[in-house]
């Protein structure tokens, strides 16, 4: 069965007929139809024989009297589920008829009338099938004063007073809890299928929800993965061309020295060969349930803020003047340790690729914070445009990026001394707020910060 929703919640008629066959029944309340209908009619017959011979008076129905009653009362729970409110009606009809034509079937109509009671509860329209089912119950009740006005014929010379009344009692009350337990059935059956409906409904919602998670999270470790590889082939591709040239102005001279160059490149090349293909290898392995990678042992050591002191030294070996500066506790966050070593990665090479060769690298920190600046000099048209690319260059937006995610500020700009000064300051412990806000230093040397 198949259930459909609405603005306010689930409908309460689960049952859907299949498109082109709206009138067809489902076999299986065929099948119980017919299973009661032949019951009634044997039962109906037999009754009205014992009556017979037991009852001079007794007068039996005709027989297609008895069977046409009998299948007015039991025909329609075929229909009980395509139209359940016309199938309750029928039932009362047909239960009305059988006490105004005397025929005696208790077992197969009470049996129908209690399915009906309960389909009109399960399958039935709000607002109509309290109705139907309240129609349903004054019949029942028609029913019950006929029979016994029929039965005791109010005769009391040979039926006692107090006896009718105790038999009175016992049958209304037995009709009255055969209605109330038929009418709480259907709202408790139908209250459980809404609830289902309702479980199934978010639970397609979670998945979806959960599949864009997924969705989201790969992209992300794409994108950073991409980060990565733009940070190692900038900064490998600017230490080789720096340390090419030098190589050709010492290749006449001192040979010595221009081999010991033409290693270190040779080694730098190769250690950002061995970086991209462990990035490669992470981006082609497929995730398993837990989001880890089966090939993450392939994975080479992950850059971290320790490596800071390696990474100036490979620069000075290509003979880029840097001065550089540490002071502050290291941070404990590996994250925040690799995003700080990609941000001066990437600094360091665009000082190398656009500067003069005189680069100055501080860190300052402190238990709350830590700062970074990476300045170098640079001819005022070249700081201007550098300077307005911080929204088109990837390797600025980058470092933006990698700042923004542990809530930190950045720059990257002119500073009040005319150098091009790129700076971040990233918080040593995870913060939630991410709101975007401006550094009022920013605005008195024109720089851009973001946060």
């Amino acid at each position: 069965m198949s259930s459909a929703r609405s603005d306010n919640g689930p409908l309460s008629e689960p049952f859907e007929p299949s498109p082109g066959i709206a009138f067809r029944p489902p076999l299986v309340d065929v099948l119980i139809a017919a299973l009661l209908l032949g019951v009634g009619w044997v039962l109906a017959i037999g009754y009205a024989r014992i009556y017979a011979e037991l009852w001079d008076d007794f007068e039996p129905p005709e027989t297609w009297v008895v069977l046409a009653t009998v299948a007015v009362v039991v025909t329609p729970l075929a229909f009980r589920r395509l139209f359940p409110l016309g199938c309750l009606m029928m039932v009362t009809v047909g239960m009305v008829l059988s006490t105004v034509y005397g025929v005696v079937e208790i077992t197969a109509t009470t049996v129908s009338a209690f399915v009906a009671l309960v389909s009109a509860g399960v399958y039935g329209r709000e607002g109509v099938r309290d109705w139907a089912r309240g129609l349903f119950a004054v019949g029942i009740g028609a029913i019950y004063v006929a029979a016994f006005v029929s039965s005791s014929g109010f005769d009391t010379s040979t039926v006692s007073p107090r006896l009718m009344v105790a038999v009175a009692s016992a049958e209304f009350l037995v009709n009255a809890c055969f209605v109330a337990l038929g009418w709480y059935m259907g709202d408790a059956e139908r209250r459980r299928r809404a609830v289902e409906d309702e479980l199934a409904h978010r639970n397609i919602e979670l998945q979806t929800a959960l599949d864009t998670v997924d969705s989201q999270a790969a992209n992300e470790e794409r994108l950073s993965i991409a980060r990565d590889v733009h940070d190692i082939v900038g900064h490998t591709v600017s230490l080789l061309g720096v340390q090419a040239a030098a190589a050709r102005r010492h290749l006449a001279h001192q040979p010595d020295t221009t081999e010991s160059i033409l290693v270190a490149m040779e080694d730098q090349s190769r250690g950002a060969v061995d970086e991209i293909r462990s990035l490669i290898t992470v981006l082609r392995s497929p995730t398993t349930n837990n989001g880890s990678t089966p090939n993450a042992d392939l994975k080479g050591p992950t850059p971290s803020f320790g490596h800071l002191d390696d990474l100036v030294q490979q620069i000075r070996a290509a003979g880029t003047d840097i001065a550089y500066s540490r002071q502050g506790p290291e941070p404990a966050n590996s994250g925040l340790g690799l995003s700080v070593y990609r941000v001066v990665q990437e600094a360091l090479s665009n000082a190398i690729r656009h500067g003069n060769g005189n680069v100055e690298l501080v860190i300052d920190s402190d238990p709350s914070e830590m700062r970074l600046f990476v300045t170098n000099d640079m001819t005022t048209n070249e700081a201007d445009a550098f300077g307005g690319g911080l929204r088109q260059g990837s390797g600025l937006a980058g470092m933006e990026e990698r700042v923004g995610l542990h809530g930190g500020s950045f720059s990257a700009g002119r500073n009040v001394e005319g150098r091009f000064e790129v700076a971040a300051a990233l918080p040593m412990e995870p913060v939630v707020d991410l709101t975007d806000r401006r550094s009022p230093d920013a605005a008195e040397d024109g720089r851009q910060v973001v946060r």
